[in-house]
């Protein structure tokens, strides 16, 4: 029995992934030089504070911080192949940056130390984690 031929990548795929990867990979810079411990990057990025807040950083928020910058990148790559996949990394990606927003905002005083702007800038980038996954989803829906 031969299955039906995938429908072709629409040209705003495309679009979303050269422009999120862009974006996507300033996190992914982040994390390996907060995870390297850089301190030349650190004190260029952040305040003392902001410094000290990373030089205390505990392995299990590096573990979320990079299953949400490596699941988000995975999750472009893969959804020029299979969308439906992508959705689910996209949502992987999302919940642990979800996990890792609260446990820092609640728990390790994430605004005093990195500031209000990039705190925000963190949940906006959260929520289009999840928006892109909503577009995987639609585009694996339309693939049926």
């Amino acid at each position: 029995m031969m299955s039906s031929p995938r429908r072709s990548r629409p040209w705003h795929l495309w679009l979303i992934v050269v422009v999120a990867t862009f974006f996507m990979s300033v996190g992914l810079y982040d994390f390996v030089m907060v995870a390297t411990g850089n301190q030349a990057y650190l004190t260029d990025r952040y305040t003392p504070e902001g410094v000290a807040y990373f030089a205390d950083y505990p392995w299990y928020l590096l573990v979320l911080f990079g299953i949400n910058v490596i699941g988000v990148m995975l999750a472009l790559i893969v959804s020029l192949w299979n969308p439906r996949v992508a959705m689910w990394l996209a949502l992987v990606s999302g919940a642990a940056d979800v996990v890792l927003l609260l446990v820092t905002i609640f728990f390790r005083d994430r605004f005093a130390a990195i500031g209000t702007g990039l705190t925000l800038q963190d949940i906006a980038i959260c929520i289009g984690i999840f928006v892109l996954a909503e577009y995987f989803r639609r585009l694996a829906k339309r693939d049926r």
